[in-house]
Formats: C-alpha cells, structure tokens, sequence
C-alpha cells in the first residue's frame, strides 16, 4: 500500500508553483484536478495491461513479485526489442518524477523561508534567474546527504524503501 500511494503522489505538485503562474487561480486548480484525473486512468489502464499480459488475475499475483524489473520483462515478451522503448519510458518516468518534487520542495522551502519559518536565506533568488537557488541547494544537500547515508547503512534498496515509506506517512498525514 505504501508504494501505491507514493505512485499516486505528485499530483498537487503544481501547486506549489502557483506564484510563477499567469492565472494561478484557475490554472492551479485545473492543473491539480486533471493531473490527479490523467494518472489515475493511466495506472488504471497500465495496471489492467499489466493483469491480462500476465495472463489473468491468478497468474498475475504468482508473477507479480517475481521480477525486479516486470515491465521491462514484459515488454520483451510483447514487443521483443521494443522493450528498450518501455525502459526508457521507465527511465523518462523516473527523471520527470524526480524533478516534479525536487521543484515543489524547493518552493515550499523558498515559501517557509519567505513567510519566517525558516532562515532568510532559504527565501532569496538568484539575481539573473529569478530561481530560489539557495532553496535549491538545501533541498540537494538533504536530498544527497540522506539518500547517501541511508543507502550506506542498510543498502541502495533498502535505503530507498526508508525513504519511500517516511514520504508516504507524511504525504499521508497532509492529505
């Protein structure tokens, strides 16, 4: 259940970002709605495809945990070579997803160290970008320092299951 809900989150992604928008008030809302709206039917239909390319439900649940990688396994069981297609669909994934939360941490740091909740420093631009570079930063030292040294205690994987699973309750609490 922990990694569904963190598959699903993202979609208020866009609302952090609602200063830098030209109709925040009505771009926001939408953006937030049909985000939620889009990736819900899309792992619906991804995890139908999923289900009957496995051949059924009871096959479905003797494979499911048995592949480290099952789309890409299963992309080479429909598509043959077009499996690299769907890996880079994974890797594309992957990318896009990191760089939509890296942004909206930014900005709700950039916004906490604006309002007083955090050191004023946070809450500076950059003078020919207009980005909050300094929130940058910090969000890439956490981010750097606390996948490095969970990954070095209890391994890669491990590591990012800690990390996934602390997001999860805290996205879940603010839900």
């Amino acid at each position: 259940m922990v990694f569904a809900i963190l598959a699903f989150i993202g979609f208020e992604a866009s609302a952090p970002l609602g200063e830098e928008a030209q109709h925040p008030r009505r771009t926001i809302p939408r953006a937030v709605v049909y985000s939620c709206l889009g990736i819900g039917l899309f792992y619906v239909l991804l995890s139908y495809s999923w289900v009957i390319g496995e051949g059924g439900t009871g096959v479905f649940a003797d494979k499911a945990g048995g592949s480290a990688d099952p789309w890409r396994q299963l992309g080479e069981v429909f598509w043959g070579g077009g499996w690299v297609l769907v890996f880079a669909a994974i890797i594309n994934s992957i990318i896009a997803n990191s760089n939509a939360g890296f942004n909206a941490a930014t900005r709700v740091y950039y916004a906490m160290a604006r309002n007083g909740l955090a050191p004023k420093a946070i809450g500076r631009t950059h003078p020919v970008f207009k980005t909050p570079h300094i929130a940058i930063l910090v969000n890439m030292a956490i981010a750097l320092v606390l996948s490095f040294v969970l990954g070095w205690k209890w391994g890669p994987l491990n590591g990012f299951i800690m990390l996934a699973t602390a997001a999860t309750v805290v996205v879940i609490l603010v839900y």
